[in-house]
C-alpha cells in the first residue's frame, strides 16, 4: 500500500544519465491495496465503507444516512464513523426506537415516562401524582421511570414524607421536634433517671430514643430490689482465683529458689600436726 515518488535526478555529465532518487509514501488509509499517488483520489480501489467517485475518490458512505436500511437493531440508534459505523443505546426513556441519543428522539415513551411540549420524553413523578401509593410508616421516592416506598426513619411516630429525621410528622417517645433536625433524640440522662446515680453505684447510658441504667464496675445488679450491690470477693469469677493462686505458688517457688545459695562454701582440710 504504497506509491512512489520521483524527487530529483542527481550525478551524470553530458549525455550520461544520472540516478533517479525515489520515495515510497503510504496510499490514503480509505485505499484498499494499491494508489497511483496521494489522498483518496490516488486510490486504485476503495476499502468496504468507501465508494469511488470522480469528484473525491474514495467517498465514506453513511451507513446511518437517509435512504439506507438500517444497520443497528431494535433499541438502538446507528452512528456513523470514518469508514463504518456504531450502534448504541436508546435513552431509558424511550420504550422501543429511536433516531439518536437523547430523551427527544424517542418514537414512543417507556412506562413512567410521558412526551412533554418539548417533545421530549419525561418521567412521570408518581409521588406527587399519588400521595397514597405507599402503606403507612413508609415515605414514596420517586426514581426515573418508576417509585419506591422506603421505611421511615426510627424516630417518626408513624408517618414520614421523607428521609431521615427531618421527613418526620410526628416524633416517637424518645425523641422531640427540633426546627434544625426534625426529630432529635431525648438524653434522658441529663436529668438522672437511675434510683441509685448520686450513690456513684449505678450509672446511666443514653441511647438513640432511650437510656439504660448499668452497674458501675465493681458492682452487680440484684434482682430482688433492682439495685446495685458491691460484688464480693467469692462470686469473682474462678479464672481469677486461679490466676491469684498461680501467682502466688510462682512467688513462693521465687523466694525458695533465691534462698538457695549459688555455689558450695570452700571446704578446708587440717591435718594434725
Amino acid at each position: 500500500m504504497i506509491w512512489k515518488r520521483e524527487i530529483a535526478r542527481v550525478g551524470g555529465n553530458v549525455g550520461r544519465a544520472g540516478h533517479i532518487l525515489q520515495f515510497a509514501l503510504e496510499c490514503h488509509y480509505s485505499c484498499a491495496l494499491t494508489c497511483r499517488g496521494p489522498g483518496q483520489l490516488g486510490c486504485d480501489k476503495c476499502k468496504a465503507g468507501w465508494n469511488m467517485t470522480e469528484e473525491e475518490g474514495c467517498r465514506d458512505i453513511d451507513e446511518c444516512g437517509s435512504g439506507t436500511e438500517l444497520p443497528c437493531e431494535g433499541g438502538t440508534f446507528c452512528i456513523n464513523t470514518v469508514g463504518s459505523y456504531r450502534c448504541e443505546k436508546c435513552d431509558a426513556a424511550c420504550a422501543d426506537n429511536c433516531t439518536g441519543a437523547g430523551p427527544e428522539t424517542c418514537e414512543t415513551c417507556a412506562d413512567g415516562y410521558e412526551r412533554k411540549e418539548s417533545d421530549r420524553c419525561q418521567d412521570v413523578d408518581e409521588c406527587e401524582r399519588n400521595a397514597s401509593l405507599c402503606e403507612k410508616g413508609t415515605y414514596c421516592e420517586n426514581v426515573p421511570g418508576s417509585h419506591e416506598c422506603k421505611l421511615c426513619d426510627r424516630a417518626c411516630e408513624s408517618a414520614c414524607l421523607g428521609e431521615g429525621p427531618r421527613g418526620c410528622v410526628d416524633c416517637t417517645v424518645g425523641y422531640r421536634p427540633s426546627a434544625s433536625h426534625g426529630c432529635e433524640d431525648v438524653d434522658e440522662c441529663a436529668s438522672f433517671p437511675c434510683a441509685e446515680e448520686t450513690e456513684e453505684t449505678e450509672e446511666c447510658v443514653n441511647s438513640p430514643g432511650s437510656y439504660e441504667c448499668t452497674c458501675k464496675a465493681g458492682y452487680r445488679r440484684e434482682e430482688e430490689n433492682d439495685k446495685c450491690v458491691q460484688i464480693a470477693e467469692s462470686e469473682l469469677p474462678t479464672e481469677t482465683a486461679e490466676l491469684d493462686e498461680t501467682d502466688a505458688t510462682a512467688d513462693a517457688i521465687f523466694d525458695d529458689t533465691a534462698a538457695e545459695p549459688t555455689s558450695e562454701p570452700p571446704s578446708h582440710s587440717h591435718e594434725e600436726l
